[in-house]
């Protein structure tokens, strides 16, 4: 797992040291981490082998390509700030077959943000 530490968030490669790559277990790698609201998650890859789609969870569940929420249009690198507290986000791989074959999913799950009062 990389990552490092800012006032702002943690910042994740997705995936590890692999990174976006077909046939990488992001499952498992994403159970290993806490991700909070202002982390990064940079998805790196070879440009035009794959692509990142941030899709809603309908898309997530039929790989539906044609309507995503953010894209990266294939260009090796996206980069996500985790925006919202106790969401959901859904990423799959745009590529034909990619998503279908079971590969290139990834969700994150963010914990509530903990308020403290004075």
């Amino acid at each position: 797992m990389l990552f490092t530490k800012s006032v702002l968030g943690a910042h994740y490669r997705v995936g590890g040291l692999k990174g976006w790559e077909y046939g990488n277990d992001f499952q498992a790698w994403a159970s290993s981490i806490t991700f909070k609201q202002g982390d990064t998650l940079y998805f790196e890859y070879e440009a035009n082998m794959h692509s990142v789609l941030e899709v809603s969870e309908e898309d997530y569940k039929t790989c539906n390509t044609r309507a995503p929420i953010t894209s990266d249009d294939g260009k090796g690198r996206l980069v996500v700030t985790l925006r919202e507290a106790g969401a959901t986000f859904f990423y799959i791989c745009g590529l034909p077959a990619h998503c279908s074959d079971g590969h290139m999913k990834s969700c994150t799950y963010l914990e509530p943000s903990k308020v403290n009062y004075a």
